[in-house]
């Protein structure tokens, strides 16, 4: 078992392989962005669904804003939104 009571052959908990977990929520946030999601909408569908805390969908996002500029200036313009840590 891993430190969060898992067992170990779990393949997405932040404690046993947390590249891995960020992977996963990586997907899931880009998952989010094709449905035209906010970032506070794509938080909350990462909690309610995913069971994923939101400091880490918003570290995750905030490292994809600084790698990936252009992407997120034209999605800005095209949906209406909260798109950055303020």
């Amino acid at each position: 078992m891993c430190e969060a009571n898992v067992p170990s052959s779990c393949n997405h908990c932040l404690q046993c392989r947390p590249s891995e977990y960020i992977r996963l929520v990586q997907h899931l946030i880009e998952e989010c962005l094709i449905f035209h999601m906010d970032r506070d909408e794509c938080v909350r569908a990462l909690e309610n669904r995913a069971s994923i805390q939101p400091a880490v969908t918003l570290a995750v996002w905030k490292e994809l804003l600084k790698e990936n500029p252009e992407f997120f200036s034209a999605y800005r313009s095209a949906v209406p939104g909260e798109l950055v840590d303020n």
